[in-house]
């Protein structure tokens, strides 16, 4: 039977444990993004591209993280209301350096149109979308293809899935977004892969970061760990690999 010192020295171990455990808990950094598969994917054991490169570059220095996703609406206001640490994959706009400070980018975004394969579309540029109703998910600013070209109508829909029942429904005339993402959604509904194909062209390339949010104290820390993170993964060739897994 253990003697009341024993007993007190057991209880005192038991506290540090529990508060050692509760130290590494409270300094994983609370992340976001919205669904958005192939490149934040829930349902995926992988978690998606976008996901796992975030994931190993802050594993190879040792900081840890944990990922909730949320509406494209919501994700804004957690990160304008300082509810989360950060936001897994955004594009950089001047308006959102308010409240982000973004880090170096890790993948190249390469936005394309899709077009109804009875209803070819001609050219390969921005400016041949001119007079035609065009889609883009909401959120998705696309600056180099809508902005200076007034003449081309965007209708906005809530997610690059029904965007595209739009275009196969004929509702909208093209439509633009990710190659990666798009491809991957008509690749998986036999109604779209029927009716929808890409073009060859990109007609913008955005980069995608990570993204902290301004206010917190430790922003521009866990930023350059980011980087730093991203670099060796880089040259050990894993962020390269984690791409191809998704092609």
């Amino acid at each position: 039977m253990l003697s009341s010192t024993s007993r007190f020295t057991a209880f005192l171990l038991s506290l540090c444990l529990l508060s050692a455990q509760s130290a590494v808990a409270s300094e994983a950094l609370q992340l976001t993004a919205p669904p958005w598969p192939p490149m934040v994917n829930p349902e995926d054991p992988r978690e998606g591209l976008a996901s796992e490169i975030v994931i190993a570059a802050f594993t190879v220095v040792d900081q840890q993280v944990e990922l909730k996703t949320n509406p494209w609406r919501r994700v804004l206001w957690l990160a304008r209301h300082q509810q989360v640490d950060g936001l897994v994959g955004i594009w950089h706009a001047d308006a959102r350096e308010e409240f982000l400070l973004f880090s170096d980018p890790y993948y190249q975004s390469h936005i394309t149109a899709a077009y109804h394969k009875d209803r070819p579309l001609s050219g390969g540029e921005a400016q041949d979308l001119k007079g035609l109703r065009v889609g883009a998910r909401q959120g998705a600013h696309y600056a180099g293809i809508f902005t200076g070209n007034p003449e081309i109508e965007r209708i906005t829909a809530s997610t690059d899935l029904n965007m595209l029942h739009m275009l196969a429904a004929g509702r909208l005339e093209a439509a633009v977004g990710d190659r990666l993402i798009l491809q991957s959604i008509i690749d998986n509904d036999p109604e779209l892969a029927d009716r929808l194909v890409l073009r060859d062209e990109d007609l913008i390339v955005v980069p995608i970061h990570f993204a902290m949010v301004k206010a917190r104290d430790n922003a521009h820390k866990q930023v350059k760990a980011f980087n730093r993170g991203l670099s060796i993964i880089r040259d050990s060739g894993e962020r390269d690999a984690i791409i191809d897994r998704y092609r």
